[in-house]
């Protein structure tokens, strides 16, 4: 095993998570609990990340919609939160812009696991599609049971 084949793909999908949210200091006379625009961009990203795994996992598109409704009032929410008007075209672009990552680093995690044993490809689906679910349920409430294949 290679030192590149080391981070899995369940582990590099994670990363590309928790990589779309980077600290950040509050800038001068802001409060420190508001987030700086750079923030909320990233968090818009997060958003996009979220749709596009949750594409990833096979949500059917009903559902999709009320995620994508759910992450937009939450996006909306923390730009009230930091005193600032919610620009949908700014926290769209941002989305976008995480969904296309994810994608991408998906693609890639893909073409790696060409040689990887197809249980274990469809173990770590599973486990990040359980983890995918879970998240959505907490945002958007129960699936519905034909929802929660895989």
């Amino acid at each position: 095993m290679s030192a590149r084949r080391a981070i899995g793909p369940l582990s590099l999908w994670l990363m590309c998570s928790a990589a779309a949210v980077p600290a950040t200091a509050p800038a001068a006379g802001q409060d420190p609990a508001a987030p700086s625009a750079e923030t909320l961009y990233r968090l818009g990203e997060a958003d996009g990340t979220q749709l596009a795994q949750a594409r990833y996992c096979d949500l059917p598109p009903a559902e999709m919609s009320r995620l994508a409704d759910a992450l937009q009032q939450a996006a909306r929410e923390r730009a009230l939160a930091a005193n600032v008007a919610f620009d949908a075209a700014a926290h769209d672009a941002a989305m976008r812009a995480g969904f296309d990552d994810f994608r991408k680093l998906m693609a890639a995690v893909e073409a790696q696991g060409s040689a990887q044993n197809l249980a274990q490809r469809q173990a770590h689906y599973r486990e990040q599609c359980a983890e995918v679910r879970a998240g959505i349920e907490t945002l958007i409430g129960p699936l519905t049971k034909q929802d929660t294949k895989g």
